[in-house]
């Protein structure tokens, strides 16, 4: 009896360990890919987006590429590709160029440059005989940016639990912009990529949330104003609907509402 008893135990501990064992940890989730769904009502074109994500052996991302299809005759036909490729110094987890290339699109080449805190202090960009210099100056809750696109002149963030929370910027086009943000509590595929620290203000296609934020974007209110007139005040606010996994990943995300709408899906390997 007492060796039963003991095979028995040690059955059912080797049952738990199994089953612990069997359920994955969100580090051990990789993004594969994403698509996504742009459905438009006439005159507007509906279509689908694919990112595919290609990483070495030290799980740093190497190259993500792009395709774009339409639906001629009821079947979906590629109509545009592009491939984006990072490179890396050594072992470094950050990337030091990217370079982007897409049909019927200018190519561009991005050198990316840290602090030792390997925070983003700077990225220039060649573009189609065009130069442009940004600068990230980290203040305590604040990121702060000088240049880039040429029609920005500065651009700030307010930083909250990992989080942007708020973005200010002039457009010469749409004058003083404000955009507010909210989150989830759940992790932020971009989040999870080396690459997040080369943009940690930018939304890398395909995504939601920019690289610095730990969390998904549920909501946000842009605002813009041109001259300082209320008459000229422009508010739109935008949410998203996610599902997740059972580490807490996104898998579907809707964004929009009515018959204007994209429907984004994350695949994942582990």
């Amino acid at each position: 009896m007492k060796t039963t008893s003991f095979l028995v135990l040690a059955l059912s501990a080797l049952t738990i360990s199994s089953c612990k064992k069997d359920k994955p940890a969100l580090n051990e989730f990789k993004l594969s890919k994403i698509s996504k769904y742009t459905h438009s009502n006439p005159p507007y074109r509906s279509y689908n987006e694919i990112y595919e994500f290609n990483y070495d052996g030290l799980n740093r991302v190497t190259e993500i590429t792009y395709s774009e299809e339409d639906s001629i005759n009821q079947q979906w036909i590629t109509q545009n590709s592009g491939i984006q490729k990072f490179f890396y110094n050594g072992a470094a987890q950050q990337p030091y160029k990217s370079t982007y290339e897409r049909k019927n699109s200018n190519s561009r080449e991005t050198y990316y440059f840290y602090d030792n805190s390997n925070r983003l202090i700077a990225d220039s960009t060649y573009s189609s005989n065009n130069y442009s210099l940004r600068k990230y100056n980290w203040v305590d809750d604040k990121l702060l940016t000088y240049g880039g696109p040429a029609n920005k002149l500065t651009d700030s963030c307010i930083l909250l639990n990992n989080n942007i929370s708020m973005q200010f910027y002039h457009d010469y086009l749409l004058g003083h912009v404000q955009i507010s943000f909210w989150y989830d509590a759940y992790i932020n595929p971009l989040y999870t990529l080396n690459i997040r620290s080369a943009m940690p203000i930018s939304v890398l296609e395909g995504f939601l949330s920019p690289g610095y934020s730990k969390n998904n974007v549920i909501g946000a209110s842009y605002t813009n104003t041109i001259d300082n007139s209320s008459a000229s005040k422009f508010e739109i606010n935008i949410t998203n609907i996610y599902q997740y996994n059972s580490v807490g990943l996104p898998v579907e995300c809707q964004t929009g509402s009515g018959n204007n709408y994209a429907l984004i899906k994350y695949y994942y390997t582990n």
